[in-house]
């Protein structure tokens, strides 16, 4: 996307961090936190037939066998990303669900779609106060969860922590500051289904500080990355999930 829009913490002052607000527990429940992300939904029919080529995403590359073992593909009629945030518990977009599934959730672990393991569910929720950017604007609060039905064993992934302290955050989500995103996303060539990385710079937040921007320049997600993580080191040198992929315009 020519720069995407992702979902993080309260706050913000133009042109630097979010400004210290009062801390939000929507990280800590899925179902009720607020974010701002870059790409779209990919539709999952055709791509999700064959096995797909392997050149790099937009400026990024392949992930290297079994890294980013958290990030997972969400499968539905979309194909969309996600983070284990607990060990049965899923971070994506709210707006992977609209309209809403009429089957089950098929959550897939490993590099690629068509060969990875996979986990099915139904129970799935989104932030009560989702809306679309035509109706809402800003803010969208493009939050939603997939409750797997046991937890995931350490030997398949473990967990990637969002940040749920306010000062940490300030701390590490400066404008300038490199994220990380992970997705399953189209790359140039518009093939879907294989996990990559790309890093890219944080370039402005909105008014509230609720969400994020960041891509653009040849670094960037595209369809399928949508829910996928925004992930910023901290000062512990460890990487923490800053925001969930939303939306944004052409890829790229």
């Amino acid at each position: 996307m020519a720069a995407l829009w992702i979902a993080g913490q309260p706050g913000g002052a133009a042109g630097q961090g979010p400004e210290p607000r009062e801390q939000v527990d929507a990280w800590r429940t899925p179902a009720t936190v607020t974010a701002t992300a870059a790409s779209a939904a990919s539709g999952a029919s055709d791509s999700l037939d064959s096995e797909p080529q392997r050149p790099s995403i937009y400026g990024g590359s392949e992930v290297e066998p079994g890294d980013w073992a958290g990030v997972v593909a969400i499968v539905t009629t979309k194909l969309c990303t996600g983070t284990l945030v607990a060990p049965d518990l899923v971070l994506t977009a709210a707006h992977c669900f609209d309209p809403a599934p009429a089957g089950p959730v098929r959550v897939v672990f490993g590099d690629s779609v068509n060969g990875g393991s996979s986990v099915v569910s139904q129970d799935w929720g989104a932030h009560p106060e989702f809306c679309l950017p035509e109706d809402c604007g800003e803010d969208i609060r493009d939050f939603a969860y997939v409750r797997l039905p046991g937890d995931v064993p350490s030997s398949v992934a473990e967990p990637y922590l969002p940040i749920t302290d306010q000062a940490e955050f300030d701390a590490a989500m400066r404008v300038g500051a490199e994220l990380v995103f992970v997705g399953f996303g189209a790359n140039e060539q518009q093939i879907t289904g294989i996990k990559r990385e790309v890093s890219s710079s944080l370039t402005e937040f909105t008014a509230s500080g609720r969400e994020f921007r960041a891509g653009g320049d040849g670094r960037d997600t595209c369809f399928g990355d949508s829910g996928g993580p925004a992930r910023v080191r901290v000062a512990s040198g460890e990487y923490r999930v800053a925001g969930v992929i939303s939306r944004g315009g052409e890829c790229g």
